[in-house]
């Protein structure tokens, strides 16, 4: 009982202590306001605002995205100017000045995020795979790894899969990675709906949900100890095609 009455006094001391000392004269050190709170405010807002692009990301395309980032970057890169040339130039200029620089950082910004675009498209166009969306069609694809004796690699992924997006640029996107996939047959069973073959593709190897990668070697035996789920780095990835190859 004791460790609890510590804990709740420890606790209230935690809370109410600051609070006492800012009371006490600490409030002095503290900026007074201004125009400078409005421009943090509206910082602030457009953060918010990149937060809920960042959230709701997964039920995007990767362009639309991408334009989210970049109208929240120019907006913030046009109040940061505007507040530092107000400064310094006068009020008429400012205006003018800071739409032009707004609008030079709005194309450098484009031109940023189009080139990691690009380079995020050409490392998938790399991947080869072929993507199955019902039980039947996974079945056949088992039996076919058994019957030509070549390993099969299953990704089970999902649209709304973060984790899967970090995986494909970081790992699969990587030459080395791409070069041992190359060595053994690779498809990504889509998840995304719920629906009866979903549930059966999801069920035959107990899988929790996506990312999770399935291991089937030459002779068409599931080998469990090689499953990788969640995020996992190029490495052990590595590892474990070559046991499966071996």
């Amino acid at each position: 009982p004791w460790f609890g009455v510590w804990s709740l006094l420890a606790l209230g001391w935690g809370m109410g202590l600051p609070l006492l000392l800012f009371a006490a004269g600490l409030g002095q050190f503290m900026p007074s306001s201004g125009p400078w709170l409005e421009v943090f405010r509206n910082i602030l807002g457009l953060i918010l605002l990149g937060l809920a692009v960042f959230i709701i990301s997964p039920l995007l395309p990767s362009y639309i995205e991408v334009f989210g980032y970049i109208l929240v970057l120019a907006a913030m890169l046009y109040l940061l100017v505007v507040s530092l040339l107000r400064r310094w130039v006068k009020a008429q200029v400012t205006s003018r000045v800071a739409s032009k620089t707004a609008a030079i950082g709005v194309i450098l910004l484009a031109l940023i995020a189009g080139v990691f675009y690009i380079n995020y498209t050409n490392q998938q166009e790399k991947l080869e795979f072929q993507v199955v969306d019902n039980y039947d069609s996974m079945q056949e694809l088992l039996k076919t790894s058994a019957t030509t004796n070549t390993p099969q690699l299953l990704y089970y992924y999902a649209d709304w899969c973060i984790s899967c997006r970090e995986l494909e640029w970081v790992v699969f996107g990587d030459d080395e990675v791409q070069q041992k996939l190359s060595e053994i047959n690779f498809t990504k069973l889509d998840i995304t709906k719920a629906s009866e073959d979903t549930r059966l593709m999801t069920e035959y190897f107990a899988i929790i949900g996506p990312p999770t990668i399935i291991f089937v070697d030459a002779e068409g035996k599931y080998r469990e100890e090689l499953t990788l789920i969640g995020n996992f780095d190029k490495p052990s990835f590595i590892k474990r095609l070559e046991s499966l190859v071996n």
